[in-house]
């Protein structure tokens, strides 16, 4: 027993949303003479005749009448001719946005009957979304360019940075980025702790951007070499954030380079210290890899937001 849509097979079916439709229940029994199928979503199926199919709806005529079934109530349907099963299928790809395999199976439905015009009709409607899809690709593209663009510009004049695909910063003289001793190399290992490294930098933009007022917090990473021979100038100590600069020797080594208490040393000429004890740095600092020392410095810094318009910048 199903809950159909009886139309009088007189009427008009492009007119039917203008009638009033009863809903009713019709007993439908399979009959070999039908060869048509429509599977409902429910499990039961209808034989007959489809003649009729729209956007929202099919009318497959059985006896009795026609009736009008909502395709969101069919599962699927099955033709006896199987051009007709080729661009059912060629259908669902298409919208998919499948459309090479919709034209590969409205192909087939030619090959078998040539002269089908609705699998013509399809094959232009695919070409047109084809089109369209393209043009609303490349609508996506510019719009997303402009957004890029639009941040960079912003970022440049708000923070004085510009970041690159590996995280590495350019920064602007007079700029609140190089008054707070962030120089052009360092690298973006986090903001407000967040790795970069999992970041696009479309994101990386929006959150140094934020509410464009207010401060923002980011962790960068410098490396140094140093070439002198003799103490390097500083106390460490391993904490939970890391292997800490606790102190650094006025006039030493260490101050003269710019190294600072609460800097983190992620790395010893190119090993992590992470798993390092205290013996394994003391030993790597004292350590000359072609008469030098390389150390790997992070530092969280705090920088003013500077409104855009009351900030110009220059490039060297």
């Amino acid at each position: 027993m199903h809950q159909l849509l009886l139309v009088n097979k007189f009427e008009k079916i492009k007119k039917l949303p203008l009638y009033t439709i009863f809903v009713i229940t019709v007993a439908i029994n399979s009959v070999s003479l039908f060869a048509d199928t429509i599977f409902l979503e429910r499990g039961d199926s209808i034989k007959g005749i489809v003649t009729q199919q729209y956007e929202d709806r099919v009318i497959i005529s059985v006896p009795g009448g026609e009736i009008g079934i909502y395709r969101n109530r069919i599962s699927r349907i099955k033709f006896d001719e199987p051009e007709q099963n080729y661009l059912q299928m060629g259908d669902k790809y298409l919208e998919k946005k499948q459309f090479n395999k919709a034209s590969q199976l409205y192909k087939r439905a030619l090959k078998i009957k040539p002269d089908f015009q609705q699998v013509k009709d399809a094959l232009l409607k695919l070409e047109d979304r084809k089109k369209s899809q393209v043009m609303e690709r490349q609508k996506k593209e510019e719009l997303l360019k402009k957004i890029r663009e639009e941040s960079e510009i912003m970022l440049r004049k708000m923070l004085g940075i510009e970041v690159d695909s590996s995280y590495k910063m350019y920064i602007y003289p007079d700029s609140p980025a190089i008054k707070n001793g962030i120089q052009t190399g360092d690298k973006l290992v986090a903001i407000y702790n967040q790795p970069a490294k999992y970041m696009s930098l479309a994101n990386i933009r929006k959150y140094l951007i934020g509410s464009e007022t207010g401060k923002v917090k980011l962790t960068i990473e410098r490396d140094i070499r140093i070439t002198e021979s003799g103490r390097l100038g500083i106390r460490i100590e391993i904490k939970q954030t890391g292997l800490t600069i606790t102190e650094v020797i006025y006039n030493s080594t260490a101050e003269i380079i710019g190294l600072k208490a609460g800097d983190r040393i992620a790395a010893i000429n190119g090993k992590n210290t992470r798993y390092m004890n205290m013996k394994q740095v003391v030993k790597g600092i004292k350590q000359r890899s072609f008469g030098q020392l390389s150390l790997a410095i992070r530092r969280d810094i705090i920088l003013i937001r500077m409104p855009v318009e009351k900030h110009k910048i220059r490039r060297n």
